[in-house]
């Protein structure tokens, strides 16, 4: 019995021991309990991201838009394309693009490419995207006709020509060429015309073949672009320009009065018809001494046949059209000691004896930015009548190649 009792007492003390509550000398017992330190963890929550600092993004320019919307369109790089932007008017643009041309409109921050090609462009999207007038003066309607585009009323013309023509309306078929606002030149049967708006009616204060006068082309303003020149008090020719440039010295053939380029039947009046329908855009004058088929040969490439009016239609691609300010202007020479060398070849021995040629034209200031050349063979048929026949173009200043060895 005195062991297990021993045992018994020795048990207890060991056991409070253990769990650290005893203490000697003390009756009552304190239990303290510590309390655990708790370390909350953030949450995700809580955590807020701290924000990079913006960075500026720089705007792309007009021509930056069109150029890769050009591309886009073309599906081409813009690096590969041969892009000149030659106007860009409010919402509109206009352009050369490698072997054609192209319209342009602003929607929104952005810009659609409209129309690329080389011909007129369909008028229903020209209409859609309200061109000026200046910016395409011609289009095609839904069965392929030409359309001279313009703001002005037709019918207050059609009345002004028959005021001023003295003939029933149901005679005059007319085209509006080219329109300003307050200016307008049109063609009709037996020439051009010229109609400007006096205090809301439209008068015409010139119609025919010739050039008009000064003081009456002065006395209304008519911008340069429609009137490029004009003649003075002393019949001599006067070259005009909207800007501060000089073109006096522009080469011109002689289409004044007593000239031969002023006695109908010439071969010089059908070569100062075409000159004054070229510089004055008035390119529908044209088709009344166009050779059918009508030849158009590119240097250093092939010649392709057209009819008159599909020519007419790739002209205002061929030089600055549907720009007014345009420099250099046209120039026009029948000087052979101006033409260009080609290939050692005079010029006017380039068609076989089949065609006659009658005289050979050489013009500077095509292409969009004036640095091609043209020559202009005009030829007499067999009915004796002079015709425009045909055309060279390109850089004319690049001599033909070598022929291989």
């Amino acid at each position: 019995m005195t062991t297990k009792t021993t045992f018994i007492i020795l048990l207890i003390p060991f056991a409070l021991a253990a769990c650290g509550t005893f203490e000697i000398g003390i009756e009552n017992t304190t239990v303290i309990e510590t309390q655990p330190v708790v370390t909350e963890e953030p949450t995700l929550e809580a955590i807020e991201p701290t924000a990079p600092a913006p960075t500026q993004t720089p705007v792309p320019s007009d021509e930056q838009l069109i150029t890769t919307a050009l591309a886009e369109k073309l599906g081409q790089p813009a690096d590969l394309l041969e892009i000149q932007i030659a106007s860009i008017t409010g919402d509109h643009a206009t352009g050369g693009v490698s072997n054609g041309y192209f319209l342009a409109a602003r929607q929104g921050d952005t810009w659609v490419i409209v129309y690329d090609g080389q011909a007129n462009p369909p008028c229903n999207e020209i209409e859609q995207y309200n061109f000026p007038v200046e910016m395409v003066p011609e289009c095609l309607d839904q069965d392929n006709q030409v359309v001279v585009r313009s703001g002005a009323s037709g019918n207050d013309i059609g009345e002004a020509l028959v005021a001023y023509l003295g003939v029933p309306r149901e005679e005059i078929n007319f085209t509006i060429q080219q329109d300003a606002g307050e200016h307008v030149m049109g063609y009709s049967s037996g020439g051009y015309f010229l109609a400007v708006r006096v205090q809301g009616e439209w008068q015409i204060v010139f119609a025919g073949n010739g050039t008009p006068y000064c003081s009456m082309v002065d006395l209304h303003s008519f911008p340069a672009y429609i009137v490029p020149e004009c003649v003075d008090a002393d019949n001599n020719l006067v070259y005009r320009t909207d800007d501060a440039g000089d073109f006096s010295d522009l080469q011109s053939l002689d289409c004044g009065p007593g000239s031969p380029g002023a006695s109908p039947g010439t071969v010089e009046s059908v070569a100062c018809n075409i000159q004054d329908a070229l510089r004055s855009r008035n390119i529908s004058a044209l088709l009344g001494y166009m050779e059918d088929p009508f030849l158009i040969g590119y240097w250093l490439s092939e010649g392709v046949f057209y009819t008159p009016q599909d020519f007419l239609n790739q002209l205002p691609h061929m030089y600055n059209f549907n720009d007014p300010d345009y420099t250099p202007r046209l120039t026009f020479t029948m000087d052979p000691s101006q033409f260009p060398e080609l290939d050692g070849r005079p010029v006017e021995e380039r068609f076989g004896p089949d065609i006659n040629v009658a005289a050979v034209i050489y013009s500077e200031g095509w292409g969009f930015d004036g640095d091609d050349e043209s020559i202009l063979y005009l030829i007499q048929d067999s009915s004796g009548e002079y015709k425009w026949y045909s055309m060279l173009t390109g850089d004319l200043d690049v001599p033909m190649p070598a022929p291989n060895p």
